[in-house]
């Protein structure tokens, strides 16, 4: 079986989701049988190196798989349109001969592939098989966003013609499907199933570098993982409302939070931004990893046993849930949306959550936080899935392709309107005669064209058409409209099809044409063209079938939503049924305006008329010169369209333009909303770069963020936007790198001022990288001279200045001992040992309970006595900095309160009880 695989993304490289985690694994799948061909056509949505390139190639030849790359600009100009896309996909496949070819659902990759087959012009004997995953209509609706951009509406027609086009379509959940056709007015073909995506090979890879957890209880909860995208239907928002909810529950149970996905928005804000503003009052340890490809946040997932993974979003068939099942994970999803179908049903109860109400995400983690549980099961195996995949494809093999139907020829009527251009009239002319299709009657009308040398050729032509079936009418100016349809009243053919004087048909235009609205049963069918330059018009006749030429111009036969604001439908020259010209009643009569083939087509649209695009470019059309339609109104030409508009006809198209209109203004409104909230706001010139996008690159990013939380106070945040990047660091090895001149300047001219003004000036991220600063420049506290420069006052300046990027008492301490301050080294070291105090109550709630009910008048009388023998962590603070100060702390605590407690026999038996517990 050979068999093509069409895609925008593909796990591993690039950014990469669901869609490219299902290629990449039905890829695989397929490849392990060696009768099998597998080749994948990547559609990168940005520019690939040709080193990564090569990268990609060699690592899936490996895996038996052929990788190709779309190269876009070899067919179209320009090529960042989707239409343009698309259109690549076509040309790229037409002349293969795949078994299958899969295509996903978003973007409409497929589009004219799946078009070209209903018309009968490609693809015969491959079957072609639409994959769904979430087309724009779904993740608008689930976004509750609206339609914002003129591309929108465009992807959401083409989306639904390769839904209705397609031979075969598989979604991996009912939920989708149920939803596309109640919701959003989805047609699917007969051939339509639900096959849940694959994760076997997810599984063999994972044991090649990690291992996945056996056991099905998960112990006591040390980690919850947000695993989504930073985007509001992801479920975000929902997310850290629950934490700030549970925020000290996870405190005082040591759990971490860790937030895996790339960055987004929310509510239109930096997904950072935002971040850094609600971990404000988050003191338990965090993590923001934002950078991780699949593999990466795969591993790192299966790293830990006792993470409970969440993912609070409605979705299609999640891949985010699969892996955590294939990796025998806790987790919670949604109980909304398709990931409860790859869930047994017995484990539903602690796995799913009603994410819209305000407490059931945070009590079902919360549950987890309290209790051990058994983690969810799959609904089916992942061998079961592998199984449904390779019976699908047996499936299609076993269907013949269905009989080619019968093309029959009847009479097409070809109306070339002529004024005062006669040269260019015979080039059209000649173009039609040479026609491959034989059944054409041709009527020429010259609208009222007054030269000598119009007059000679219309007698030439007169003399041409005597005898036979062709005709030539004559008659006064009355511009193009009319000149059309005076060609429909005479004409005895089936089917229309207009033919501009100056622009010349390929030899097959016809003979396509019919072929294809045979086929496809629709009303109009439009086709490409290719620009043909004034200056190249010789040269372009003299070769016409080897006549070289990106598209620039590309229909797409609807949406009628947008059709009155652009020409989505097509030029002039398309084949017509008779039938339908006169239902809808021909051409409008406008004299001195343009646009009447435009507004044709928008009526006829209007009136649910069906009109196809032929993908391949039928005829040239002349540009380079002054045109009809650059010498009238711009306003009077589109009026002359949006004046048709009959809301009564089709209003929900109406209405899909005014919610892309009001989309546009909300979109607009709610960025400067969230800007202007961001200028008012402290430290906005480290925000608003972010949210603009004028820091943009990854690292740079996060750098800007780790700055940003630290100004605001989110100390946690700022820690976690500096844990992953080297660049966002400091070490030693960089200070003596990048400092050390400067340093040693200033201590040979004994500016010690400057030295602290300097070290102060440190983008410090890390407690610890600044203790190494002091370590390294201690010279500078050991000089006598120094402590006569910087006194309390310069520690003060010190101490506040570092204030901002953590909580500051180690600092404190270490650098108060540094200047040799007594008095301020001992206030810091209760401060921490205060602090200590807190955290080890927090983390032991027995403790904290002994100590509320007098059982121990303090943690640290606790630690001393019975903690550090039980293994517990606690005063590790105080320790690092002072091991005789918290010795001699626990002492003294002991001579004060444990004298007392024992000589008291009430007091006596609490300490019993509390040893026996």
């Amino acid at each position: 079986m050979k068999v093509c695989l069409v895609t925008e993304e593909l796990a591993g490289f690039q950014g990469s989701g669901g869609i490219g985690a299902a290629f990449y694994e039905l890829a695989l799948l397929l490849a392990k049988d060696p009768k099998n061909k597998v080749d994948i056509l990547y559609c990168s949505v940005g520019e690939i190196s040709a080193q990564l390139q090569n990268k990609m190639v060699a690592l899936l030849k490996e895996k038996q798989i052929n990788l190709s790359f779309l190269r876009a600009q070899a067919f179209v100009h320009p090529v960042d349109s989707i239409e343009g896309r698309a259109y690549a996909v076509y040309q790229t496949l037409k002349g293969e001969s795949y078994d299958t070819i899969h295509f996903h659902d978003y973007k409409a990759l497929g589009f004219y592939c799946f078009s070209s087959k209903k018309q009968g012009l490609a693809f015969g004997s491959s079957n072609l098989v639409l994959q769904m995953h979430g087309p724009t209509v779904w993740t608008t609706a689930i976004n509750q966003s609206m339609y914002h951009e003129e591309g929108h509406l465009k992807l959401d027609h083409m989306e639904r013609q390769c839904a209705r086009d397609a031979d075969y379509v598989v979604s991996p959940s009912q939920y989708l499907l149920d939803f596309l056709k109640e919701k959003a007015d989805y047609s699917f073909p007969k051939k339509t199933c639900v096959i849940q995506n694959l994760g076997s090979v997810l599984v063999d890879e994972l044991s090649m570098f990690s291992e996945i957890s056996v056991e099905r209880e998960c112990n006591k909860v040390n980690e919850i993982v947000l695993f989504a995208r930073h985007e509001d239907r992801k479920g975000f928002v929902k997310f850290c409302d629950a934490i700030d909810k549970l925020k000290d529950k996870i405190l005082k149970n040591g759990v971490k939070v860790t937030f895996l996905g790339k960055f987004g928005q929310i509510n239109g804000k930096h997904s950072g931004i935002y971040l850094a503003n609600r971990a404000k009052s988050w003191n338990f340890q965090l993590s923001i990893y934002t950078d991780m490809h699949r593999n990466e946040a795969v591993k790192y997932l299966s790293a830990n046993k006792n993470s409970l993974i969440v993912i609070p979003s409605e979705e299609n068939s999640p891949y985010t849930v699969l892996e955590a099942l294939l990796l025998n994970k806790a987790f919670i999803t949604s109980s909304k949306g398709g990931a409860k179908e790859l869930i047994n049903k017995d484990t539903w109860q602690d796995c799913l959550a009603d994410t819209d109400t305000n407490y059931d995400l945070t009590d079902k983690i919360a549950s987890w936080i309290d209790s051990p549980k058994n983690v969810p099961l799959l609904s089916k195996t992942h061998k079961q899935i592998e199984d449904c995949w390779q019976l699908f494809h047996k499936k299609i093999l076993a269907q013949k392709p269905e009989a080619a139907i019968t093309t029959t020829q009847p009479l097409v009527t070809v109306g070339i309107t002529h004024y005062e251009r006669p040269d260019k009239l015979f080039d059209a002319l000649d173009s039609i005669i040479q026609q491959t299709y034989n059944n054409i009657e041709i009527i020429v009308v010259d609208d009222g064209s007054k030269s000598e040398s119009a007059s000679q050729a219309l007698n030439e032509i007169k003399g041409m058409f005597d005898g036979t079936q062709h005709r030539l009418i004559i008659q006064e100016n009355a511009y193009l409209g009319a000149a059309r349809n005076t060609v429909a009243k005479n004409a005895k053919g089936d089917y229309l099809c207009f033919l501009d004087d100056d622009d010349i048909a390929f030899p097959y235009l016809i003979e396509k044409l019919v072929k294809s609205i045979q086929y496809s049963k629709s009303d109009i069918v439009n086709c490409l063209n290719l620009f043909m330059d004034l200056s190249e018009r010789e040269n372009a006749i003299f070769q016409l079938e080897k006549y070289q030429q990106k598209v620039s111009y590309l229909p797409l036969g609807g949406p009628l939503s947008l059709a009155c604001q652009e020409n989505i439908l097509g030029a002039a020259t398309a084949l017509i049924r008779k039938e339908f010209f006169d239902k809808v009643g021909g051409y409008t009569e406008d004299r001195g305006v343009g646009h009447e083939d435009y507004e044709f087509f928008f009526r006829a649209l209007q009136m649910k008329g069906e009109i196809r695009i032929l993908p391949e470019p039928l005829y040239l059309y002349e540009v380079g010169r002054p045109s009809m339609i650059s010498n009238t109104s711009a306003f009077q030409n589109f009026d002359r369209v949006v004046s048709k508009i009959d809301p009564n006809l089709q209003p929900n198209a109406c209405l899909d333009y005014i919610r892309l209109t009001v989309g546009k203004q909300a979109r607009n409104l709610q960025a400067q909303r969230v800007e202007h909230s961001i200028a008012q706001t402290d430290f906005s010139d480290l925000a608003l770069p972010i949210q603009r996008g004028d820091v943009w690159q990854h690292d740079e990013v996060r750098k800007q963020l780790v700055t940003y939380a630290i100004k605001i106070g989110a100390i946690n945040a700022a820690k976690a936007f500096g844990e992953k990047s080297a660049d966002l660091t400091f070490s030693v090895t960089k200070i003596k790198t990048e400092k050390n001149m400067q340093f040693r300047v200033l201590l040979v001219n004994k500016k010690y001022r400057e030295l602290l003004s300097s070290l102060i000036s440190f983008s410090i991220v890390k407690e610890s990288h600044f203790l190494k600063v002091l370590k390294y420049y201690k010279a500078i506290f050991a000089d006598e001279e120094c402590h006569k420069q910087l006194g309390i006052n310069d520690f003060n300046q010190l101490a506040k200045s570092l204030k901002p990027y953590y909580e500051g008492l180690a600092i404190e301490a270490q650098a108060a001992r540094a200047l040799k301050l007594k008095d301020e080294y001992e206030t810091a070291l209760n401060r921490l040992l205060q602090r200590d105090e807190s955290e080890y109550l927090a983390m032991h709630s027995d403790v904290a309970a002994a100590v509320q009910n007098g059982d121990f008048k303090s943690g640290l009388l606790h630690f001393k006595s019975f903690g550090k023998k039980e293994g517990r962590v606690g005063f590790s603070n105080v320790a690092s900095i002072d091991k005789e100060y918290l010795h001699a702390s626990m002492e003294s605590a002991l001579n004060k309160m444990i004298a007392p407690q024992i000589t008291s026999s009430k007091q006596s038996s609490k300490w019993t009880k509390f040893l026996n517990r």
